[in-house]
């Protein structure tokens, strides 16, 4: 009898961090890149993302999937406090570019993403419910069945999330964002030039 051969439409074949990030009014991090993927997903709150010069707000129940060497930062953009879970590995496969936007989550795939967080948090060796990143998972997920547990249900999640991903949320437009927006494209513009306070505001009118 033939066989068909089988490829999964997303492996993941190493993770890097699993945290939720509580963070408190005007929290603002100044961003990174690095070379492997990596999904926000805002539990709590909002937030103020950029994705490669794109500025995306992200509110309760949306997710962002940040590719390799994409630079990002965030700062929040409501009072109170903020959480935001954030998860970075290593995945290959033919649904990874599906994720270009921000996403809503449906009631399928929030069960999925709690799933994951529900379970990190089972892991004997994971300090305050994963709720400080402090210990990457390639330490914590010690033995293949671990490894292997999480591995499927985050395969899982992004499969059930790149058929939503088709139809992500716009980019929203409001003032505040389109102000950051332009106030990063004039730093961007004049990187060089060391522009003062005063400088960059009239740049902005």
């Amino acid at each position: 009898m033939e066989t068909l051969p089988f490829k999964t439409p997303i492996e993941i074949d190493a993770f890097f961090s699993a945290f939720i990030r509580r963070c408190t009014t005007e929290y603002f991090f100044q961003g990174e890149n690095h070379n492997f993927g990596e999904v926000a997903y805002v539990i709590k709150g909002s937030v103020c993302m950029t994705a490669d010069g794109k500025v995306i707000e992200l509110y309760e129940n949306q997710i962002i999937f940040h590719k390799p060497t994409e630079f990002h930062s965030m700062r929040t953009t409501c009072p109170g406090t903020t959480e935001i879970f954030i998860m970075s590995f290593n995945a290959n496969g033919s649904y990874i570019n599906r994720f270009e936007n921000s996403v809503n989550l449906d009631c399928n795939s929030k069960h999925r993403i709690f799933e994951i967080i529900e379970k990190l948090k089972d892991i004997p060796e994971n300090p305050d419910d994963i709720f400080e990143p402090t210990a990457s998972l390639e330490c914590l997920l010690k033995n293949e069945l671990q490894f292997r547990l999480i591995t499927n249900l985050t395969e899982n999640f992004l499969i059930s999330l790149s058929t939503l991903a088709a139809n992500g949320t716009e980019f929203i437009k409001n003032t505040e964002t389109i102000i950051y927006a332009n106030a990063l494209k004039i730093i961007d513009d004049n990187i060089y030039s060391r522009l003062t306070v005063s400088q960059l505001a009239t740049k902005s009118n």
